[in-house]
């Protein structure tokens, strides 16, 4: 069996929450819960079917818009490096699930989950200098950090 093709079928999962856990291993999709399995037929071909993937453009838009109503002087600053940092995440799953090995792959995630920190970063420094509200940037890094442990459980599950 070709590498790609053994990683393929051992190594997707995706996370819900602390008791759900779902396992993509090429042809299906396990649900494990404390109560219950479900199968469910699934093939991952590319990385557009990731859930993290998906999260990770998601968060991009948001942070897009949000910096659209930072002060001018941040059009070359904060602004730039939150949208640089954004855009980072779902093009780093992106590259490193059209690698070769699991290996790489890792090493595409772990990027991408430096690429969240720094991002989280910049929008705990625009809430403190009031861009947006101390509030929204308290509920955006709570959602980056859901995306992060997601993206964490992947890393554990990549295998090589």
């Amino acid at each position: 069996m070709p590498e790609r093709e053994r990683m393929l079928r051992s190594v997707f999962w995706k996370a819900y929450d602390s008791t759900t856990v779902q396992r993509y291993d090429g042809t299906t999709v396990r649900q494990y819960d404390s109560t219950t399995v479900t199968k469910i037929n699934m093939t991952i071909t590319n990385y557009r079917d990731l859930e993290i993937w998906s999260e990770g453009m998601r968060l991009c838009e948001v942070i897009y818009k949000i910096t659209e109503s930072f002060p001018k002087q941040e059009m070359y600053g904060l602004s730039v490096q939150m949208r640089r940092a954004s855009i980072s995440i779902p093009s780093n799953i992106a590259e490193g699930f059209s690698r070769k090995h699991g290996k790489e792959f890792r090493q595409f995630i772990a990027i991408a989950l430096g690429s969240l920190a720094e991002l989280e970063t910049q929008t705990d420094m625009a809430g403190r200098l009031l861009y947006i509200s101390k509030e929204d940037a308290a509920g955006f890094v709570e959602e980056m950090n859901l995306l992060g442990k997601k993206m964490t459980k992947f890393y554990q599950m990549i295998r090589f």
